[in-house]
């Protein structure tokens, strides 16, 4: 789970050194999901990220995480 404004376009962008990400799959109520590759490994990954408003929503935190 990541922390993300859905305002941000991560398309090219390396998360933690280890994933590039590809393109946006879908954004929702909670976050935005994108496709990614994680490098060393070279397989297609999902990373989902959860909208800042949640972030100190503890309700919130757990429903995104069950997802």
């Amino acid at each position: 789970m990541t922390p993300l404004n859905q305002s941000l376009h991560l398309e090219g962008t390396s998360i933690d050194g280890k994933y590039l990400v590809v393109s946006m799959i879908g954004r929702g109520g909670m976050g935005t999901v994108y496709s990614a590759v994680q490098s060393d490994l070279n397989r297609k990954v999902v990373i989902k990220f959860l909208n800042l408003d949640f972030l100190n929503d503890p309700d919130k935190l757990a429903r995104f995480e069950q997802q």
